[in-house]
């Protein structure tokens, strides 16, 4: 029961990543598939439930959840994934 009662302080500040917050229209943030990372789209939607699709036909991935990132880091990424394809 000692250690219940202990008062170590643990300094969980170092583990934790430092997080930037900041608000963006919907025009800035582009969703893409969880799977390949290529843009994903709006398959069906209802009331209660969108379902998206991958656009990139070879990986056929539709789910309700597709990953969103800003259109600046995302166009980042596909020139670093174009250099490493080159290279």
């Amino acid at each position: 029961m000692a250690f219940i009662n202990s008062f170590e302080e643990d300094d969980f500040e170092e583990d934790i990543p430092d997080v930037k917050i900041k608000r963006s229209s919907t025009r800035d943030i582009l969703k893409v598939c969880p799977v390949c990372f290529s843009p994903a789209k709006i398959e069906n939607a209802t009331i209660f439930m969108v379902i998206f699709a991958c656009t990139k036909e070879d990986c056929g991935w539709s789910g309700p959840i597709a990953i969103e990132v800003f259109q600046d880091d995302y166009n980042d990424f596909f020139e670093k994934q174009k250099e490493s394809e080159q290279n």
